[in-house]
């Protein structure tokens, strides 16, 4: 799941964000808006 992470939010956003404790619902959330925002779906609706 890092790895992805580190890929969508670039090096310094990843860097940052990795501070804070988060869960997988989290996570979704940020997977989710990032589908909204670029119509890239991560996964099945």
């Amino acid at each position: 799941m890092d790895g992805l992470l580190r890929l969508l939010l670039g090096e310094q956003q990843f860097t940052r964000f990795e501070k804070h404790d988060v869960t997988m619902q989290d996570i979704a959330a940020i997977l989710e808006a990032y589908g909204k925002e670029t119509g890239l779906g991560l996964g099945e609706d």
